[in-house]
């Protein structure tokens, strides 16, 4: 299993590439659940493209290897932190699309 590495992520990069998608175009069939499909597909993509990855297989042996818990409880407070803002970020859309659909 891999782990997005969101702390090394080329943030410039995401936001230009976000930025460059036609969102009006691409999300305007009328089928909210197409909708959000297409848009977690565009993101999805963005994301694979331009955020580094890295396995917990390796974080793992490394942390059996120098017994650095600081280095892994960093970890865990870092994806904790990319997902919430994840999980923050995909409300916010819904919300907004529902706000646009009435």
């Amino acid at each position: 299993m891999e782990v997005f590495r969101f702390h090394k992520a080329d943030y410039i990069t995401i936001n230009r590439r976000i930025s460059d998608v036609p969102w009006s175009e691409i999300l305007s069939n009328g089928d909210l659940k197409a909708d959000l499909n297409t848009f977690h597909v565009k993101l999805n993509n963005i994301i694979e493209d331009h955020v580094p990855k890295k396995s917990l297989d390796e974080i793992q042996k490394k942390l059996k290897i120098y017994q650095n818990y600081d280095d892994f409880l960093s970890f865990k407070h870092l994806r904790r932190e990319s997902n919430a803002g994840i999980v923050a970020d995909y409300n916010n859309f819904i919300s907004n699309i529902e706000k646009d659909a009435l």
